[in-house]
């Protein structure tokens, strides 16, 4: 698992943090293969859920072999990372891309697989690569799993939660076929689906594109509304308003009340390839954060300098409940910034504290040492 450099900003205004931070504990978690990580925190606070991505057989702290290909690897660990269990859930072909929520005392983990019935998987794609969602409880036994797709190719599958119930989007190839009821707009567009915790069933749905390439980055819910946070090269009909005429890919987030319908949709980016990660929520000023990487200068509706053209800042924006703009910044040296979804919080003295990956030496507003590669 690879730590990365670590950026903090204040929020408003939006200033460097000047702050030491000294490394208080270091450990390992994998294989004698590949694994990748993200980690969530259990409902209780007392726990920590690291959900991978493992081609790895038992070997090194892995405790169960793979079931063929890439797997879901869960390991729960105390907040002295001592592992509790850890979990390897996979079908014969491969597992990826997974995120995962915790909704009361479950953990909804979800990936994108190809693998049909085999291994632990016990239900079979409609086709291609399908969305494999699956409730665990905190002892890691799986409760129920279901696959979401169409006869084509699924991917990018993302999740939140609204209302006790997960919401899941993902990107589609597919049209009218398995669990997806829709006709395509064309290329790949945007499936979204309210899912029953209870049993995996589909609440509601929707097909949100546009005759060109949409991609879904993540999804967020904040103060009861869905946003989804789309990139691509949007196409500028269907669901998608005009974009920039420069034909790169931009941002589009689309605003989503709980039953689906779409209540707002705004553009951001210019004149090279910008890309969203996460939308953040502060409740006492009823602002919010779009958090993106964007390599692009001055133009569209971006005001603030890219420090090396052509290659992505981290560029932030803070906007209304209308979502229009109130200032957006732009933070990155003379090389190349990358971000992890989910890797933004505002903390409980209101400040924005950003993670991410840096290649730039000490150059643009960057002021912190380089000490290797990224």
């Amino acid at each position: 698992m690879k730590i990365s450099t670590f950026l903090l900003f204040l929020a408003s205004p939006l200033l460097l943090l000047s702050q030491n931070f000294n490394k208080t504990t270091e450990f390992t978690l994998g294989g004698s293969l590949t694994d990748n990580s993200r980690v969530i925190s259990g409902p209780d606070g007392n726990y920590l859920y690291f959900i991978a991505r493992s081609n790895s057989n038992i070997s090194g702290v892995k405790s169960e072999n793979s079931r063929g290909g890439n797997d879901t690897w869960i390991v729960k660990t105390d907040l002295n990372y001592n592992i509790v269990w850890d979990k390897t859930i996979g079908g014969s072909n491969d597992e990826g891309g997974q995120n995962a929520i915790f909704i009361d005392n479950y953990l909804y983990v979800v990936c994108n697989s190809n693998s049909p019935i085999s291994g632990d998987k016990t239900v079979d794609t409609y086709g291609g690569t399908d969305a494999w969602l699956l409730k665990l409880d905190t002892a890691g036994t799986i409760i129920w799993q279901q696959t979401y797709g169409g006869t084509a190719n699924e991917s990018d599958a993302v999740i939140s939660s609204i209302n006790g119930n997960v919401v899941l989007s993902f990107t589609t190839f597919s049209s009218s076929s398995g669990s997806i009821t829709d006709v395509n707009h064309g290329f790949s567009d945007i499936w979204t689906g309210v899912i029953n915790t209870n049993n995996g069933n589909i609440i509601s749905e929707k097909l949100i594109g546009s005759t060109q390439i949409e991609r879904v980055s993540n999804i967020n819910v904040l103060n009861n509304n869905i946003y989804l946070e789309l990139f691509g090269y949007l196409g500028g009909d269907g669901d998608i308003p005009p974009l920039s005429p420069s034909f790169n890919e931009d941002i589009v987030i689309i605003k989503l009340d709980e039953n689906l319908t779409i209540q707002n949709t705004k553009v951001f980016g210019g004149d090279a390839d910008d890309a969203p990660f996460q939308m953040l929520y502060k409740a006492q000023t009823n602002e919010y954060f779009l958090i993106a990487t964007s390599g692009s200068g001055i133009s569209g509706n971006k005001t603030s300098i890219c420090h090396s053209p052509g290659m992505p800042d981290y560029w932030v924006l803070k906007l209304d409940h209308n979502l229009d703009i109130l200032w957006d910044n732009s933070f990155g040296g003379s090389n190349f910034e990358s971000l992890d979804i989910g890797n933004a919080v505002i903390d409980n003295n209101g400040r924005l504290v950003l993670i991410g990956s840096s290649s730039s030496p000490i150059s643009g507003n960057r002021t912190a040492t380089k000490y290797g590669i990224q």
